[in-house]
């Protein structure tokens, strides 16, 4: 038998697993981390039960201290550390997680829907496709009726800082919902080169989701179907770069230019009328699947960012 200790805030939990199937979970509310008084008189089952979780208490008594722990209620996998030959602690707590996509992590969400509130949902120019597509609207016109500001870089909230999309029965775009939303409790971050890093998103002190080790990461991204928005999360991410390196002078040298040049770009971001604009100039029918407008749309910014860089060197 193996057990796994979990904390979440002033949650903890341990589960009980064989063969790398969970058998039993034991919950320890705050009231429960220390050993109880001798119990008194109980059925058997209960009593064996209680003699587990004695067990368990006093073998993981350091681990139950919440100061030690840093917890502000981010479940985060970190890692798995030897306590006995048969035990394990798992502590969550912010910060980095993973580098690699086979770390053991499973999520299971139970719809309670507290995750759609005091968010700020990044979108990039595939994800506002998708959606704007799921609402039946251009990108432009929906750049301008959901996202903050209608810059089409975040999504809009309502006045009670809920996301738009989120209805009496769950979120209304489900099928097209953001990268974000999908990766959720885990956050993924990217760097210049590539390195991959995923990390903690706090939940609400309420959530019903359930946190596990059934799967990995990878499991849990396949199950999502984030692996087309992480390709193009990274594919305009990687844009974005070589726009700043190419502009890194003109800020420098002419804030005027650079103003100027960066408004240009940022308005090529609008997916529908950039293409449609390309097409017209390349003579090309604009493609109607999502997954091709999308390779297209990131074939027209590099070409277009060669064109001004052309233009600026002459």
């Amino acid at each position: 038998m193996r057990y796994r200790l979990i904390i979440c805030g002033d949650q903890s939990e341990v589960v009980a697993a064989e063969n790398g199937e969970s058998l039993r979970r034991f919950a320890f509310p705050p009231s429960e981390r220390s050993p109880p008084p001798a119990p008194g008189p109980m059925d058997p089952e209960t009593a064996k039960i209680d003699r587990e979780k004695l067990q368990i208490r006093r073998t993981l008594a350091p681990s139950f201290d919440a100061g030690s722990l840093n917890c502000h209620f981010a479940p985060v996998f970190v890692r798995v550390h030897q306590l006995t030959p048969v035990m394990t602690a798992v502590h969550f707590k912010s910060g980095p997680i993973a580098t690699v996509r086979t770390e053991a992590f499973s999520y299971e969400c139970r719809r309670c829907m507290r995750c759609c509130a005091h968010k700020v949902i990044q979108i990039n120019p595939y994800e506002v496709a998708r959606l704007a597509r799921n609402r039946g609207v251009s990108t432009t016109q929906f750049r301008e009726r959901w996202t903050q500001d209608g810059a089409g870089t975040i999504l809009a909230r309502d006045e009670t800082d809920i996301c738009v999309f989120l209805g009496k029965d769950g979120c209304t775009v489900h099928p097209d919902r953001p990268l974000v939303c999908r990766l959720y409790p885990l956050g993924r971050q990217v760097d210049s080169a590539g390195k991959e890093v995923f990390s903690s998103v706090a939940p609400h002190p309420q959530s019903l989701g359930r946190f596990g080790f059934e799967e990995t990461i990878a499991d849990f991204l396949r199950t999502q179907d984030a692996y087309p928005f992480m390709k193009a999360a990274d594919d305009y991410y990687r844009w974005t770069c070589r726009v700043n390196d190419a502009l890194a002078p003109a800020e420098k040298s002419d804030a005027r230019i650079f103003d100027d040049a960066r408004g240009t770009a940022v308005t090529w971001l609008d997916m529908d009328p950039a293409l449609d604009q390309y097409c017209r100039a390349q003579g090309l029918a604009p493609p109607q699947d999502i997954e091709a407008r999308r390779e297209l749309h990131l074939r027209m910014l590099d070409a277009n960012l060669e064109k001004c860089l052309r233009e600026k060197r002459t």
